[in-house]
C-alpha cells in the first residue's frame, strides 16, 4: 500500500469512527485533535490560523490541540 492509499484508508477509518454512535466515549478534546489530524493529512503547508478558521475554533484551542498531539508523539 503506497503512502497516499494508506492516508486515504486511515482518514476513512477515522471518519467512520467519528460517525459511530459509540464514539461519544471520546472526550471533546480528542475529537478536536482527530479533526486537526484529518485536515492536516489532507492539506499541505497548513498554518494554525487556517486550522482555526476552517475548524471554527479559537487560535488558543488550535495551539493547545497541537501541543497535545506533539506530546503524544
Amino acid at each position: 500500500m503506497d503512502k497516499e492509499n494508506f492516508f486515504e484508508t486511515f482518514i476513512g477509518l477515522l471518519q467512520r469512527i467519528m460517525n459511530n454512535p459509540t464514539h461519544d466515549q471520546l472526550s471533546n478534546s480528542s475529537k478536536g485533535e482527530i479533526a486537526l489530524m484529518i485536515y492536516i493529512s489532507n492539506h499541505d503547508n497548513v498554518s494554525p490560523g487556517q486550522l482555526s478558521e476552517v475548524l471554527k475554533v479559537g487560535s488558543g484551542r488550535v495551539a493547545n490541540a497541537l501541543k497535545n498531539l506533539e506530546k503524544k508523539d
